[in-house]
């Protein structure tokens, strides 16, 4: 049990300072893949550029994520 307390300890500072994923993903500069999207930034760029709403985003990023 004592090995478990640094890591909940660590845990909950980390959960307590919050998603650091809040802003848009920027490529790396090595000319690698760009970073993943987060759910917010997909369902905005979606909507921007195809008209999609949140929830069709979220179904069909959905129903990818399970066919994988």
């Amino acid at each position: 049990m004592e090995e478990k307390e640094p890591a909940t300890e660590l845990y909950n500072k980390v959960k307590a300072a919050g998603s650091p994923l809040s802003r848009k993903p920027s490529a790396r500069r090595n000319g690698g893949n760009p970073l993943l999207y987060d759910l917010t930034t997909l369902q905005k760029e979606a909507n921007a550029k195809h008209g999609f709403t949140a929830e069709q985003t979220l179904e069909i990023a959905q129903k990818l994520y399970e066919k994988k």
